[in-house]
């Protein structure tokens, strides 16, 4: 029984970035042509872009920026923290944002199980005494059960989440070129759908577990050192969760 990798997500709040509206259209050209990634909708309320090869999606817009990789060969987060380096470079380059309100890390790994009763049985392993003490008093046998802590340290908190959970609907319909379709129309479509491939088409249940961790105000440039925290205390959750 070992924990897989399930995602990484970076999120960055931010002040007075307005000039999305007028520099969007350069972003994405950017983005596209020196670091690979598929551009998607755009509005004026946001836009999105993927680079499906490592399951990363983006998510922008004036106030807010979200990286999230799901499923990737990338448990220590090496090309997701060099993709999160090279947008936030683009949205500070483009839309000049003025204030860095809060960066948020979260880091999930999961133990794969086949039946609902034994991911169930499983969450209930951990600090048993509260639930079976709360068991007592209503005269009803705990099912099953969800830990949340959160902790905090001057400007960081952290949040640790171990839940049950269900895979299905971690399901990604895999794209078919017209028949008409150029050959660069292909192409995009032949990397789209490296996202459903990548996917695991048995999983059904696990026990996830979640490490988030938040800074206020954080400084610039602060982006790596705070997902290098958050993996390591997710690392040390994961070895006091295996037991």
């Amino acid at each position: 029984m070992n924990w897989n990798h399930y995602n990484h997500s970076f999120k960055q709040e931010y002040i007075r970035g307005y000039r999305y509206l007028d520099k969007y259209g350069e972003f994405l050209v950017e983005a596209e042509r020196d670091f690979s990634f598929i551009p998607g909708e755009v509005n004026p309320v946001g836009g999105n872009l993927s680079f499906p090869d490592t399951g990363t999606d983006i998510i922008v817009n004036g106030k807010e920026l979200t990286i999230t990789q799901e499923f990737a060969d990338d448990k220590d987060g090496e090309i997701f923290l060099a993709q999160t380096k090279n947008i936030i470079g683009l949205v500070f380059k483009h839309f000049k944002p003025e204030i860095i309100e809060r960066n948020t890390v979260v880091i999930a790994s999961f133990i794969p199980f086949q039946s609902v009763e034994d991911v169930l049985k499983k969450s209930l392993k951990y600090y048993p005494d509260g639930q079976d003490a709360v068991g007592k008093l209503i005269g009803m046998p705990v099912s099953y059960k969800n830990l949340d802590f959160s902790f905090s340290a001057g400007s960081r908190e952290c949040q640790i989440i171990l839940k049950p959970i269900s895979f299905t609907s971690k399901t990604i319909k895999e794209l078919y070129p017209a028949f008409n379709a150029t050959s660069s129309e292909r192409k995009r479509l032949a990397r789209q759908n490296k996202k459903a491939t990548r996917i695991e088409k048995q999983l059904s249940y696990g026990l996830m577990l979640e490490t988030i961790l938040k800074e206020a105000t954080p400084p610039e440039n602060s982006e790596e050192d705070i997902f290098e925290e958050c993996l390591k205390n997710h690392e040390l959750c994961k070895k006091e969760f295996i037991k």
